[in-house]
């Protein structure tokens, strides 16, 4: 699958890297993470329409893409030197793009334009059965040691706060 971003796009700067790091595989490794993340909700890699509309949704996954990229060829360039913790702006690129991947796959930030996947049986909301009695002195009970009432709100009685 192609990645988000190029090896130009990469946040390393002066930091020097090894030879034996492969910045092309990290990008990949990267943009494979992001589609793992995503493939739930969206159709990966995700493509977009060249429209000034959708325009927010290449230039986040690209974001994502070079943060996560750049952070992990730090943090390996970097490991041989540190002892007790990985390297602070690594660390700190590493998180930025995975809070940003996790806004993205749980639902919190929607992807303009990117087509979304519907999975079997999402359309619909799950059966609830329950078996309790809105009278029952039972439920009374475990709804003053509980403190939540296990009757669900649709059918208690008016006067059941």
């Amino acid at each position: 699958m192609a990645a988000y971003c190029e090896e130009s796009d990469l946040l390393t700067g002066n930091i020097p890297t090894h030879e034996y790091i492969d910045q092309p595989s990290y990008i990949q490794m990267a943009a494979n993470e992001i589609d793992a993340a995503l493939a739930m909700r969206y159709l990966v890699p995700v493509v977009v329409p060249a429209l000034p509309m959708y325009a927010a949704t290449p230039l986040m996954l690209k974001t994502i893409n070079l943060k996560l990229a750049s952070g992990r060829i730090i943090t390996a360039a970097a490991s041989s030197a540190e002892q007790t913790e990985v390297h602070a702006y690594g660390l700190m690129l590493i998180r930025e793009a995975l809070e940003q991947l996790r806004m993205i796959s749980t639902g919190d930030y929607v992807l303009p334009g990117a087509p979304q996947v519907t999975m079997p049986g999402t359309a619909t909301k799950p059966v609830m059965v329950t078996n309790v009695d809105p009278e029952s002195q039972v439920e009374a009970f475990y709804d003053r040691v509980v403190g939540y009432p296990r009757v669900p709100s649709e059918t208690r009685p008016w006067w059941w706060a």
